[in-house]
């Protein structure tokens, strides 16, 4: 999903994401990220546009090639708000491993992310990224919290 805004003058996209299941292949996502490129290519080329880019998008770190690494990061100067805190930081405001926990295997996965582009850090209008945060109640974390 696309929509775009006039934002305190300035042009803003946002980009809503719901990428193919891990039961995919990595190849299904390798073409959602070449796709949103795609949309994203021309706003880009506008020094001034904002871009937002948010969703779940089943993506694992380790995945190789990386969707992210590989093509948004890479290709964009996109920046993930989830990276723009140090590890310090984020074990201060008790940001959970991760956004989706899989107790079978014991693994916290970062499938749902908040991406933006340089413009979006500052100026008008602007990320409070400082403001940004993971939901991650008790009864999501509990089992988690008990074998560390």
């Amino acid at each position: 999903l696309e929509v775009n805004f006039g934002a305190s003058g300035a042009p803003l996209s946002v980009y809503v994401n719901h990428w193919p299941s891990q039961m995919s292949g990595p190849n299904s996502r390798l073409s959602a990220a070449a796709q949103l490129l795609t949309y994203m290519t021309s706003r880009l080329q506008n020094p001034g546009h904002k871009v937002m880019i948010m969703g779940d998008f089943n993506v694992k770190d380790d995945e190789k090639p990386n969707p992210f690494d590989d093509i948004l990061l890479k290709k964009t100067g996109i920046v993930d708000l989830y990276d723009t805190f140090t590890p310090t930081e984020r074990k201060a405001r008790g940001f959970p491993p991760g956004t989706y926990f899989y107790g079978w295997e014991f693994v916290w996965n970062r499938f749902d992310r908040i991406l933006v582009n340089q413009n979006m850090l500052t100026g008008t209008p602007k990320v409070l990224n400082k403001s940004f945060n993971i939901y991650a109640p008790k009864f999501l974390t509990r089992v988690y919290e008990q074998r560390n």
